[in-house]
């Protein structure tokens, strides 16, 4: 693209007055650039425009004007200075806005105007130095950002190696409790393994413990009826001696008897009489 020079303040100013051509001799400031038709001289006298839109006349003037200009492309337009000079021309105080006069958004319009012109006219060929600039500062400001975002994405990839090798780490202890794991599950079913077996035991035990207790019980039982039994049989002999000492007793009397030979076949008698009678005690016991 061929590189042009920007609009001169006196190029501006011969668009400008071109497009203030609509207002007459008495310039626009005396119409308040269009806000109305009429004006009074200081003598009185009545003056009116013929135009019926002096404003919308006024700036199609401005854009032939422009369009004219522009169509030589040996410049193009200086917005700002634009601005700044039609301001300045039609006593425009930027900070304010006066209701009752049309200047501010003449110039405003006389830009606008312009500036399609200086578009369509060189836009395609050229561009302008201003332009030129502005498009350098968003490359250079793409650069700046570019660079911003290849350092932040430098500093991302530095936390994701971290990340990564914090999560090699991380993996390695995961497979390992897992096998872990998977061996205290094995040694959980070995547990319930045994403690099945132990429940078997234990239930075998059990039924063995209530034999015993059965058992027991009987013995428990046989051994008091023994117990009656053997109370009775020492109640036997007890009588069984104390007859047995009176035997004995009857038996020693009866033998000093015998040595009186006067009453030997006597004492046989009695004492045939009483072995029987111990002969008979023996055999109940």
């Amino acid at each position: 693209e061929k590189v042009l020079p920007s609009t001169t303040k006196d190029q501006i100013e011969s668009m400008i007055q071109s497009g203030l051509s609509i207002f007459g001799e008495h310039g626009a400031l005396a119409f308040k650039c269009g806000a109305t038709r009429r004006f009074k001289t200081p003598n009185n006298e009545r003056v009116r425009l013929q135009s019926t839109d002096p404003y919308a006349d006024s700036v199609a003037a401005l854009e032939t004007a422009a369009k004219a200009f522009f169509e030589r492309k040996v410049a193009r337009l200086d917005g700002d200075l634009f601005e700044r000079t039609c301001h300045a021309k039609l006593e425009v105080q930027s900070d304010t806005m006066d209701a009752e006069s049309y200047c501010k958004p003449l110039c405003q319009a006389f830009r606008s105007a312009a500036q399609k012109a200086s578009n369509d006219m060189v836009g395609a060929d050229a561009v302008g130095i201003d332009e030129l600039k502005d498009q350098i500062r968003v490359k250079e400001e793409c650069v700046r950002m570019a660079q911003v975002s290849l350092e932040a994405c430098a500093s991302d990839w530095k936390s994701l190696e971290v990340f990564k090798s914090e999560l090699t780490e991380l993996s390695a202890i995961i497979d390992s409790r897992f096998a872990d794991v998977r061996s205290a599950m094995r040694a959980l079913d070995d547990a319930t393994d045994q403690l099945d077996d132990l429940e078997g035991d234990l239930e075998e035990q059990e039924k063995a413990l209530e034999e015993a207790i059965t058992l027991l019980d009987d013995a428990i039982g046989e051994q008091a009826d023994a117990k009656t039994v053997l109370a009775g049989a020492k109640d036997k002999e007890t009588g069984l001696k104390e007859e047995i000492g009176k035997a004995t007793s009857e038996l020693g009397r009866l033998t000093a008897e015998l040595k009186d030979a006067e009453h030997a076949s006597n004492v046989v008698a009695k004492l045939k009489i009483t072995v029987e009678a111990v002969m008979e005690l023996m055999d109940g016991f």
